[in-house]
């Protein structure tokens, strides 16, 4: 784990001790890295809000076929594996997973 010192005014310091103790966390780092993950996710979920919007706002939907569906299944899955996903033919359901094969 890597290390990073902050400076604080005496008021700060106060402030975060306080809340190291009421928020019954051991060490300070320990309350400083939960505020981290916290605006992380409050990054994360204020942009998916964005993304949904941006949908809303996009248009009316059209519907896909199954074969869009499972090519859409195909690459979503590719990139959440590092793999290459291969069908058998496009409107296949079956499909495999080659590792280390490059997308494309």
């Amino acid at each position: 784990m890597t290390t990073l010192n902050v400076s604080l005014p005496d008021s700060l310091r106060q402030f975060v001790e306080e809340h190291v103790e009421r928020g019954g966390f051991s060490t300070t780092s320990e309350y400083i890295r939960h505020l981290i993950r916290e605006a992380r996710n409050i990054e994360a979920a204020t942009r998916l809000e964005q993304l949904m919007l941006d949908g809303l706002q996009s248009g009316p939907a059209e519907p896909l076929e199954a074969a869009e569906w499972n090519a859409l299944r195909l690459r979503v899955a590719e990139k959440q594996a590092g793999y290459r996903v291969e069908s058998q033919r496009p409107d296949s359901d079956a499909e495999g997973l080659v590792p280390g094969r490059e997308p494309g």
